[in-house]
């Protein structure tokens, strides 16, 4: 009985081996067939748009934080001249800038 289920799980474990290998030249063939198809051209065709588009987006981002980062440095150079001429005028007036 021993010897009859130990036949039995080999036949069906080459069985199974045999159709897999079978299976795996059905797989192989269909592969290369997608991969050679117009379907695939234009998908990998969509894919680098999509980096490209991925790519340029970034580009913009960069320029539009630039320009704000300029902004920023203009403003806050605008600020320092201000508060000095605000520190320098309350100085005058309270006789603490060495001028009276």
């Amino acid at each position: 009985m021993v010897l009859a289920h130990l036949l039995r799980d080999e036949i069906v474990r080459n069985f199974s081996q045999r159709m897999s290998e079978q299976d795996q030249a059905k797989k192989t063939a269909k592969l290369y067939a997608y991969i050679t198809s117009d379907q695939f051209d234009k998908l990998l065709g969509s894919l680098e748009g999509n980096d490209e588009k991925l790519l340029q987006l970034d580009e913009d981002e960069k320029k539009a934080h630039n320009s704000l980062w300029e902004k920023r440095r203009r403003l806050t150079t605008a600020s320092q001249r201000l508060h000095a001429s605000v520190r320098s005028e309350v100085a005058r007036i309270v006789g603490t800038d060495g001028t009276e």
